[in-house]
């Protein structure tokens, strides 16, 4: 509702919004451009990488995998130890709210779904 009051009322919308000036015109301290621009990475993700949910995105952006392209280039073992070891943080315990995180393999099929999106464009 806040974003949809300042003209930002599609995905679209959103993703082509300047962090920088939407986090001005919200004017919440609690919303800076670094964290626009990490829900815009989030809803990147989920738009390429099918099958990835949201809480996917937000467990890889926050372990430093900000692009579908990050993901696809990523090493399937070091991407999972870096997610893991996000998700243990209290960022990640935050996040996951108790529920543990993702398996392993199910981390590294993020790789693979992230290659496949990238060799169907």
């Amino acid at each position: 509702e806040r974003f949809a009051g300042l003209g930002v009322k599609t995905v679209a919308d959103f993703l082509a919004a300047n962090p920088p000036a939407l986090t001005a015109r919200l004017a919440d301290r609690r919303i800076d451009a670094a964290m626009i621009e990490q829900w815009q990475a989030q809803a990147r993700l989920v738009m390429t990488v099918a099958g990835l949910r949201g809480t996917n995105a937000q467990l890889l952006t926050g372990a430093g995998y900000n692009t579908a392209a990050a993901v696809a280039a990523a090493d399937p073992d070091k991407l999972a130890a870096a997610v893991i070891a996000y998700a243990a943080g209290a960022e990640g315990q935050r996040l996951l709210r108790d529920s543990p995180p993702p398996e392993p393999d199910k981390i590294k099929s993020w790789v693979a779904m992230a290659r496949a999106a990238a060799r169907a464009k």
